[in-house]
């Protein structure tokens, strides 16, 4: 036998940590149309994906490479590689290719034969 409800359910608030509250509210920016759009997805490495195209200066790709590297170091690597990619497979982003490479070669030699 199921026993008696004793009183109305709780409703339970979610725990919002700083992740959460981050996550929540991104930063907001505009673009070059003047369009609302967010600065930041909270994910480094996807951030590092959008908003490093070929005109982006190398102290920016550098710092944003440098945030996905400390999330996540991997999936960054295979960024870095999707810059150089041509005929289809990349950004054929040469310039932050090598920004980039020489940032590897630098911190972490390793990974560049």
């Amino acid at each position: 036998m199921a026993t008696p409800l004793l009183r109305p359910p709780e409703i339970r608030l979610p725990i919002i940590t700083t992740t959460t509250a981050a996550t929540a509210n991104p930063p907001m920016g505009f673009t070059e149309n003047n369009s609302a759009t967010y600065l930041a997805t909270g994910n480094p490495c996807l951030d590092f994906f959008f908003h490093v195209v070929p005109d982006t200066p190398p102290e920016q790709l550098v710092e944003r490479l440098l945030k996905a590297w400390d999330h996540e170091a991997l999936t960054s690597l295979k960024l870095v590689c999707n810059l150089s990619g041509v005929r289809g497979t990349g950004k054929s982003d040469k310039e932050g290719f090598y920004a980039a490479a020489l940032w590897l070669h630098k911190h972490h030699p390793k990974t560049v034969p």
